[in-house]
């Protein structure tokens, strides 16, 4: 079982709901003086909705079997569904102007190509490319894994002004303290 599949089944399966429920209840309006390409991209794009969110439901039964190749599928059917929302709520905006419909469609679309992005470097083993891994290459453990170590927790952390353990402060203690130069160490994992 690949658990990165697992991990990824909800959300697919609410991404797919989603899309099935916009695609059959919204109603494509069609203007017949924009000419046939406008009216075609419309229907081609509440088609997209719908087969993608048939293919993310399908998608969503094999992440959680956890098999490997829903998260190359999720890529895949991310990749196409971004595609299409991003080209026709461009279009769309081009030819009848600013809608708030149709600016969510391409933040929608930019966000399903991320999530494409995402879900293949998961496919291929690595982690998103993120603020450690700039490139994405290099695999980071999940947090829940057994391999991922704690850092130092910073309470542990004694400087070497303070008494040894079981010795009393000394007097002045806080002064001596105060006028100690070393730097404090530092509590990052290192």
């Amino acid at each position: 079982m690949y658990e990165a599949a697992r991990r990824n089944a909800a959300y697919t399966l609410i991404v797919g709901c989603v899309l099935l429920v916009y695609g059959w209840m919204s109603s494509p309006i069609h203007y017949d003086e924009l000419g046939p390409f406008y009216n075609t991209s419309v229907e081609v794009f509440f088609w997209i909705l719908r087969l993608g969110g048939l293919a993310f439901v399908l998608i969503a039964v094999l992440a959680f079997m956890g098999l490997r190749l829903a998260l190359f599928l999720d890529a895949a059917v991310s990749m196409i569904c971004g595609l299409f929302m991003v080209l026709c709520g461009g279009y769309w905006i081009k030819e009848t102007g600013l809608d708030l419909s149709r600016i969510l469609y391409v933040v929608f679309g930019v966000m399903f190509l991320r999530a494409s992005m995402s879900s293949l470097a998961l496919f291929r083993g690595q982690a998103p490319a993120g603020p450690e891994t700039p490139g994405g290459t290099e695999a980071r453990p999940h947090p829940g894994d057994a391999a991922s170590e704690e850092p130092p927790h910073p309470a542990s952390v004694h400087p070497d002004s303070l008494p040894k353990d079981g010795q009393p402060p000394p007097e002045g203690y806080l002064a001596a303290l105060s006028k100690d130069k070393t730097e404090p160490p530092d509590a990052a994992f290192k």
